[in-house]
């Protein structure tokens, strides 16, 4: 997940390789082809335990994929995602002030104490400083452990920079169905969404119930 920080630098964050997850952080300096990747945190190291390796915590979020990162003024913001796992799911949002090195947990999207199964796969977009975000389902991306498969077809905006949200529900104007894995980008003073899936798809198999979106929607 990468985002920009000037015009001549990117920013990225997290990911996964073959199941294991990452929250490493690293700038990338356009002007410096190659030689411009640098990583500015490194995510294995831990508050506490021995040699900041073993035991303790985190101090940021946890590694994790199919989240969503942003530009939001002179801060960053990540919001959801998770592990393979259903139990390392997650809604929770961070903000970092200083391009990454340093992360602070703002709350939840779904509510106080998070919402059950997180938000996986939604997309998201910035809209006169007010967050957007949408779609998404809670329960791990393949769902393995056969947790919950609710797909949200509804948004939520923040208009404090991540700290409140608040969930609109989808009309049939707007989305006819939820989506998963959309692009939302914004266009002249709109928000475009474009694409995404519906239905599960377990273990990368396409099921009957699943239907590739080609719907763009504008919410203004």
């Amino acid at each position: 997940m990468g985002y920009k920080e000037s015009s001549d630098c990117l920013v990225v964050v997290g990911g996964t390789d073959f199941g294991e997850c990452f929250n490493d952080v690293y700038t990338f300096d356009l002007g410096r082809g190659e030689k411009g990747w640098k990583k500015v945190r490194d995510g294995r190291k831990r508050i506490g335990g021995i040699m900041g390796m073993v035991g303790g915590e985190y101090d940021c979020f946890v590694g994790r994929f199919n989240f969503w990162a942003c530009e939001l003024g002179d801060e960053v913001l990540l919001v959801g995602g998770g592990e393979d796992l259903d139990d390392g799911v997650y809604d929770d949002v961070w903000r970092s002030e200083d391009w990454g090195r340093k992360w602070e947990k703002l709350g939840s999207v779904r509510g106080k104490k998070g919402g059950k199964g997180g938000l996986v796969g939604a997309s998201a977009c910035v809209l006169g400083g007010v967050v957007f975000i949408f779609g998404g389902k809670a329960g791990s991306f393949r769902n393995y452990g056969g947790g919950p498969r609710e797909f949200f077809n509804c948004y939520w905006c923040s208009k404090d920079g991540g700290f409140t949200w608040s969930k609109v529900m989808a009309t049939e104007r707007e989305f006819t169905r939820a989506s998963l894995t959309a692009t939302a980008v914004e266009r002249r003073n709109e928000i475009v969404v474009i694409g995404g899936k519906d239905g599960d798809d377990a273990v990368g198999e396409s099921k009957g119930d699943d239907r590739r979106i080609i719907d763009t929607y504008v919410v203004v």
